[in-house]
Formats: structure tokens, sequence, C-alpha cells
């Protein structure tokens, strides 16, 4: 739950993890020695080629017929799903693409936007900018704790369910794994992955800029461009966004200024360089810099289409700072493919909103954290036979996360009612988590159709918490309110995988996986018993079948899965007498559903891009201990029933010349019945969403398009919580929004 959310503050620096220098001076030496392994063995050939280009150049290209008109196929799709280029058919998992083409056409700009488009995933992000992004797939996900979901952007891990909304300016492709992906992925994949790739510099020097006006005075901006800087071995590529909208959805109505505004700009630049005959060595920074109000909740019974004022006594407000850098280094051997990244990320973010979201002065806070982590992933993927033979993947991972975190919560007048009024409550913690694991997967054909995928990862985590928490009012101490925490805990797991891949034919593939993840274990800032101070890992296993088919001369592509899930040693929300939550091991779930994905080129410039999942997560074994009250058979919060999305666009050439094309997509999403809390007190009964898209392009890089969203201004309730004793609060979703998209690329 939300109410007690702490948030953090941006110093607007890149802060390396403290006492990080053994890390650092290891990760430094596994980068020199991918690079002195590069010199040792040459590539099998000194002219340089630009894989990547040349693959971005023949995906998704058109197919001529030989005799008649042009025929567009769907060409096999290649993710990054198993830390390695590969085709969507040949990972033994239920995965979900949306490609650059896919997101420009959808007006997709975020994260939370694009998981409308995915079956089984929900995200639930607060604030205007996201503030924090609560992700679920198939029944598993987290609030205020350890993400239960992975999530990556060009194979760096981002520890922070602060950063997982981000902006997707010059993004090349998404790819959703759903399901535990503990053996490739470690800690925190418990449900599923969300990889981001970013587009990379090549030989052809490209870009665009693209400007979108709508109403709320909604303003946004984007550009980039990549290109060579050296002839056939050094490549540059820079992208940013600006985003501000000053008219909120909603309104304070004690100052007049609106709920959810946005001030946001994103950056990212590239230096890649390809040796004539060794690796090839990216390097990336990037920066998101964002200003929003904060959680612009209200009492559900006082919101509505018409009502659009929120009655808080406390007018929020958020700031985000988060940069990162990396450098991967790749190189191509002749018996295989060795990878190394290096990375570090900081996060900054200093926050103040009203705890109980009303007109009471009850509970407001302040919240400033600092997190730096740094990371280094060494791979090594033997195939002497090529990627039709066996293969072998060999691994290491490193990773140090330094978090900061300074809470004070200030009780007004109105919390009397527990004896607290004019009292401020400090939390000033420091913690430090270690991680390091291996891991490997073998690959092993088993005669002409049918292989073995096998793996498995060790993972040991040390963490330490020092909390140290006071009271006081009118900043004189509170007699016998001082109290210190010294926590440490060591948490390891072993996460086997076992999958089977059986080709029926060239267009049909069947595939059945049983997979082991888990949920880091951590610590309670807010504990008042120190019995309760720490929190043991979450385990589960995943059984799945599927099948991945392509029909009518791969004009059609459809997949479908099966999935049964149990959970162990759930992680739960417990709140306390002052509302406050921490979290408590106890109890089981299940999950079992269904996923179905379709997407057909039709004549006449029709494509249609279809899915649909279906989630039944229940609780199996879970006695609240607060209450005593038994929720065995109830079903787990955040987690949408059905999820459901239909687009069809038609791009149709409207002159002679072929030189201008209309452009129209209508596009349907249904959310199924979400409950919000435990007792299934508060639930979101099933709505429907539809978009609709209209625009003209020209062969020569133009793009003018206009688009409504929520076409039916459709009223939902976006996410809701339930602060002890006050009633439900409730974060209405967007009303109908339209405006005009205006783009060029060169």
């Amino acid at each position: 739950m939300l109410t007690w959310t702490l948030p953090c503050q941006p110093s607007c620096r890149c802060n390396f993890p403290k006492n990080s220098n053994l890390l650092t001076l290891l990760i430094l030496v596994v980068s020199s020695l991918c690079i002195a392994v590069s010199d040792a063995f040459p590539g099998e050939t000194a002219v340089v080629v630009d894989s990547k280009a040349q693959s971005l150049l023949d995906k998704n290209q058109a197919v001529t017929a030989p005799v008649g008109e042009q025929v567009f196929t769907l060409e096999p799709l290649v993710v990054t799903a198993e830390k390695m280029d590969i085709t969507l058919e040949k990972v033994p998992a239920s995965v979900s693409v949306l490609t650059q083409n896919e997101l420009k056409d959808r007006g997709i700009v975020t994260v939370e936007e694009a998981s409308r488009t995915i079956p089984n995933l929900y995200i639930f992000a607060e604030g205007s900018g996201g503030r924090d992004s609560y992700v679920y797939i198939r029944g598993i996900g987290a609030t205020n704790n350890e993400p239960a979901i992975a999530f990556l952007v060009d194979g760096v891990g981002y520890s922070s369910e602060g950063l997982f909304d981000i902006d997707l300016t010059d993004v090349e492709q998404i790819e959703v794994l759903r399901g535990p992906q503990g053996t490739l992925y470690g800690k925190n994949a418990a449900g599923g992955v969300i990889n981001v790739t970013t587009k990379d510099p090549g030989p052809i020097a490209e870009g665009d800029i693209k400007v979108t006006l709508a109403d709320y005075d909604r303003q946004r901006y984007e550009a980039s461009w990549r290109g060579p800087w050296v002839e056939n071995r050094l490549f540059f590529g820079i992208s940013g966004s600006m985003e501000t909208k000053n008219e909120g959805y909603q309104t304070y109505a004690l100052t007049g200024h609106d709920a959810d505004s946005l001030d946001e700009w994103t950056g990212r630049a590239k230096l890649r360089w390809l040796a004539e005959s060794g690796p090839e060595v990216t390097f990336s920074v990037d920066r998101q810099v964002q200003n929003d109000s904060a959680f612009n909740m209200a009492p559900s019974n006082e919101l509505d289409n018409d009502n659009k004022w929120i009655n808080n006594n406390a007018e929020g407000w958020n700031h985000k700072v988060a940069d990162g850098i990396s450098m991967k280094i790749n190189h191509h051997l002749p018996w295989g493919e060795l990878t190394s990244i290096t990375a570090a990320r900081n996060w900054d973010n200093e926050l103040f909103y009203d705890v109980d979201y009303s007109s009471l002065d009850f509970v407001s806070a302040d919240l400033i954290e600092d997190k730096a982590q740094i990371s280094q992933e060494t791979q090594l993927i033997y195939s002497p036979e090529g990627e039709n033979g066996w293969q072998l993947q060999l691994g290491g991972f490193l990773e140090r996360i330094h978090f900061d975190r300074d809470v004070m919560g200030h009780y007004g007048t109105d919390a009397s009612v527990i004896g607290l009024a004019g009292v401020n409550k400090h939390w000033l913690s420091e913690q430090k988590d270690d991680q390091h694991a291996l891991f490997g997967q073998l690959t092993l054909p088993i005669g002409n159709r049918l292989t073995l995928k096998t793996g498995i990862r060790y993972s040991h985590e040390k963490k330490r918490m020092e909390l140290d928490r006071w009271s006081d009012t009118s900043g004189n101490l509170v007699a016998g309110s001082t109290n210190r925490t010294d926590r440490a805990n060591n948490f390891e797991e072993w996460l086997p995988r076992f999958a089977l891949i059986w080709k029926l034919d060239e267009d049909i593939t069947l595939f059945s996986n049983i997979a082991r993840g888990y949920r880091s274990g951590g610590f309670n800032w807010y504990h008042q018993n120190d019995a309760d101070a720490s929190f043991e890992s979450e385990t589960n296993w995943n059984y799945e079948v599927g099948v991945k088919s392509n029909w009518f001369d791969r004009r059609l592509y459809g997949e479908l899965s099966l999935f049964l899930l149990k959970t162990h040693n759930l992680q739960l929300e417990q709140l306390q007498t002052d509302g406050s939550p921490i979290y408590l091991n106890g109890g089981k779930a299940g999950s079992r559903g269904v996923e179905l994905t379709m997407k057909a080129v039709l004549p006449k410039g029709w494509e249609v891009d279809s899915s649909y999942g279906y989630t039944d997560s229940r609780f199996l074994q879970y006695i609240d201990q607060s209450t005593g009250t038994d929720y065995a058979g109830y079903r787990t919060p955040m987690t949408p029933r059905h999820t459901l999305n239909t687009a069809l666009n038609n791009r149709t050439q409207i002159d002679e010349s072929g030189k201008l094309t209309l452009f129209s997509q209508g596009e349907m999403q249904v959310i199924g019945n979400v409950v919000w809390d435990t007792a299934s007190q508060y639930a979101q009964t099933p709505y429907g969403l539809f978009n609709f898209h209209l625009g003209l392009e020209s062969d020569s890089g133009w793009l003018a398009k206009v688009w409504v969203k929520n076409i039916l201004d459709k009223e939902y309730d976006h996410y809701v919580i339930a602060p002890a004793g006050l009633g439900p609060r409730t974060i209405q979703g967007p009303p109908r929004t339209m405006g005009l998209t205006l783009s060029y690329l060169f």
C-alpha cells in the first residue's frame, strides 16, 4: 500500500556506492580481460561489418511476390530474451515484443502506456511522472518493496521502481518476458522481465524530430541523431525529449494549482566503436530530470468526471533526477561470443505529500532518497557448431547498491485521535546490498526437431541496514523516542530452469518450461517491534506449455501459452497501529491462466494486432497477523483478471506517385476486474478504453497525425489504497485527451 510510501531527494549528482573500491577494481579488471581476450582471439575476418545495422535493415522488410502487387509478411523478430540475439520462435517462454514502428503508430511514450498492449502485464504508476511504478505480471508484483519484475535497459538492470516508467524516446524495441526468469536474470525476476533496447548508432546517418501538442496544455518535443563519426569505425548517437503539462486533469481546491502537472526532460548519448578485428565497444550515458505533483489521490467518493477538485490540505510535489553510465564490450569469436557490461546508476528523489490524502490535518511527509548502484556482468557463449548446434552460456554478476533514506512525518491537529498531534517522526536509514551470482545454461539439440534448455544460477546477497528513529515536538526531542537498529542478513538461492522446444515443422513450435524465481528479502524501515525488522525471500515455481506458429506464408503469427505458478513464503504488507506498513512472510499463493497473441498482415494495407490474457491469482494460505482473518481463497490484489488489446490499422497510398500515405488506427484496451486490497473490499469493475489515430505520411519522411485517447471519456480508478481508518483513496485514470503530432525523419 502507498499510505506510507516514502520518496526521495535528488542531489543531482552521480554518486558511486561507498566503500566500493574493491568491487570497482574487480570490474575494471574484468573489463580489461574482455579486451585482452578480444586481442588474443581476433574475429574471423578483418572486414568490418556492422551486423546490427544490417539486421535492422533486414527486419520487417517487405517481400515482393514474383507476379502482382507487393505482399507484406511478418519477418522473424530477433529478441534478446535469452541474453543473446535469437529469433522469437526459439525462446521457450511467453514473450511479447513492441517494435519501434508499433510504438510510433500507437503513440506510446512511456512504459506504463506500453503495458496496456501486453497480456497479463499491468503497471500502476503514481504521480504525473511515475514516482513509483508498481509492476505486476501473472499476479506477481510488489508495492513499496523489492521489485518482483526485473527491468533492464540495454542489458543494465534498474534497481528501483522509481526508474521503471522511463521515457521511450529513441527506443528500438521492448520485450516482455512473462513468468520467472531467475536462471539468466537473477533476483527480482520472480514475475518476469521487461527488456528495453535503445537504438545504436551505425554507418547510416539518420535522425528525427517530433513535436506533440495536446489539450491540458501538454507539449512534447523529441529529437535524435545517429551516424558515423569515423567511417566504419566510430559511431555516435544522441537523443532527448522535453515534456510539459501545465494544466492538470485535477486541481487542488486549497491553492487552485494543478494536481498532476509535469515538467520533464531526458537525454541519452552513445559512442560505439568497431575494431577491425576485435571487440565492439559501446559507451552510453543518460539522464532524466522530472518535476511533478505527487500522488494526486483523493477520497474515492469525492472524484468523478464532473468533479476534478482534490481537497487535500497539503499540496504535494516531487523532484527526481536519475542518471547512469555504462560500457558494453562485445566480441564475436570463431567459436562464440564474449560480452561484458559495466554500469553505474544513481537515483535521487525528493518528495512532499499528504499521507492521508484528505482535507484532514492528519499527517504529511517529507522524504529524501539517494540510491547508487554499480554492477558488472560478464557472459561467455560457447557455440562451436554455430547457432543451430549445442551452446553453453556461462556468466557471472556483481552488484553493489547503497541506499540512503531520510523521512520525516508531520502529524497535525487531527492526529490527536491517535495521540500524535504536533509530533514529527524521523526515520534515517542507510542500506548496503552486495550481490554476486554465477549462472550457466546449456542448449542441446536432440535429433532434428527437439531441443533441451537447462540451466541454473547461484545467487548470494548480503544486506545491511542501519536505522535511527526519533520523534520531536517543535524541535524538542520526545523522551524515550530514540531507537537504533543495525541488522545484517544473507540471502542465497539456487534457481534452476528446464525447457523443451519441439519444432513440429517450419511454422509450428511447441514449448514447455519449468523455472524457479525469487524476490529478495529485506528490511522494514518503519517497524515498531525489533522482531519485525526484516523479512525473508519469496520464491516461486512456474509451469508452462505453449505453441508458437506462423500461417499463410507468414502473414499470420499466433502464440498461445498456459501457465501454473505457485508462490511460497509470501512477502505480505501489514499495517501497524500508526498506519505505517511493514512486510512479513507467511502464506502461499497460486496463479493460473492463459495468454494469446495474434498478429496478421491483411490485404490492401490492413494489419491487426491482438492479445488476450487471463489470470486467476489467489491466496492459497494466508492469515492476517494483525486481525487473525483467514484470506485463503481470496484474490490477490493488483491483478486484472482479464487484459485485452486489439489494434487495427491501415496504410493506403492516396496519390498515383505513391508519395503520400493515409494512416489510420483504431485501438481497444479492456481491463478486467481488479481488487485493490487483500480483503477484496475495494475493486475496479471491468472497463474499456478506445483510441484513434489518423495521419498523413510522406515518402520524404514527414508525418502529421491527429489522435484521441479514451474517446468515450471513460471514468475509472487507476490505483486505490485504503489508509487505516480513513477509507479508500483513488488515483483516477486520465480522461479523454486529444492532440496533434508532427514528425520528420531524415
